[in-house]
């Protein structure tokens, strides 16, 4: 991929940067695959061997580690992230080394993810890692839920 259409002020090298893909300021990529149509916001760090799908968002901020015990110089084991297509990733997550995003989940603002997401899941910090499976069921029930509540 030609580099010349993205601002001085990201740092891409030995990547994979896919059509369409939009890379804000204060971005570091390295060694890493994009995937078309993506999103990476500001004050990212995409490290070796990360692979981000296709139409994905990561907000500003997330972070991918690729090793559990980084040391100075060569030896460490380098871990990196999988995050699978039409995945939509919070400001300020930390995705730790090696877990892998299912296609179509959601994590909110905030979540340290230290295990595998399976497909369609929507994860929050306000309960702990609480996993559940997105469902339009499970959206109208939660709409109607709220509807129901008084706000003051």
């Amino acid at each position: 991929m030609i580099l010349e259409h993205f601002d001085p002020l990201i740092n891409i090298y030995d990547s994979h940067i896919g059509k369409n893909t939009k890379i804000a300021n204060f971005v570091e990529v390295g060694g890493a695959f994009i995937g078309d149509d993506c999103k990476i916001q500001a004050f990212t760090s995409i490290p070796p061997g990360t692979t981000i799908g296709n139409r994905c968002f990561v907000g500003p901020g997330v972070r991918f580690p690729n090793s559990n015990y980084p040391s100075i110089g060569e030896g460490f084991e380098q871990l990196g992230s999988t995050i699978e297509d039409d995945v939509v990733i919070g400001a300020n997550c930390i995705i730790m080394p090696g877990i892998t995003i299912g296609s179509g989940s959601f994590i909110s603002a905030g979540v340290l993810v230290n295990k595998n997401i399976p497909a369609n899941s929507f994860v929050s910090v306000h309960r702990a890692l609480n996993i559940k499976p997105i469902s339009v069921l499970n959206i109208l029930r939660r709409w109607r839920e709220r509807k129901h509540k008084k706000i003051y």
